[in-house]
């Protein structure tokens, strides 16, 4: 999970932000890593439009966050906003960052899909001699969700 995080935030492109979002970007990874829930909103669209650094994105000195990640991480935000507060499962939101990846991305270095009964996430043989690592996750996902309902929070997770 840890690593899946990260690779969002290696993923182009990748946007000049106040040091502010990168303390955000952080204190998120911690309650992935931490935490069987995320009950709080990680940050709020309005606050990731006003951390970008408009004018330095042709600055190789500026601060960067992946814009993947800035979408999970907004959208995360949003769906627990809506809902007036959420328990969001860790799985769900392992899902949510699988669901953001570009397929381009996903398709050469994730496998994805259910497994005897099981919903398992792995790196492709590309994906272990691109990457240096091999995954196999497995969720506790029966049957896979559409990706827009990971974000609707209304739409019951087993």
């Amino acid at each position: 999970m840890v690593r899946l995080f990260r690779q969002l935030d290696t993923l182009e492109p990748r946007i000049a932000v106040h040091p502010n979002l990168l303390t955000a970007k952080q204190e998120m990874l911690e309650h992935l890593r931490d935490r069987a829930f995320i009950a709080t909103p990680p940050i709020y669209w309005c606050e990731i439009f006003g951390w970008v650094e408009w004018a330095r994105q042709g600055d190789p000195e500026a601060s960067r966050c992946g814009e993947p990640l800035l979408e999970f991480m907004g959208h995360l935000g949003e769906a627990i906003q809506r809902k007036g507060g959420a328990r969001i499962p860790r799985a769900r939101a392992i899902e949510m960052m699988i669901s953001i990846i570009p397929a381009e991305f996903s398709g050469a270095y994730l496998s994805c899909g259910p497994f005897e009964g099981r919903y398992w996430v792995e790196t492709t043989p590309r994906g272990v001699a691109d990457l240096e690592v091999q995954i196999r996750v497995q969720l506790p996902m029966v049957q896979e969700m559409l990706a827009d309902d990971l974000f609707d929070l209304s739409v019951p997770y087993r």
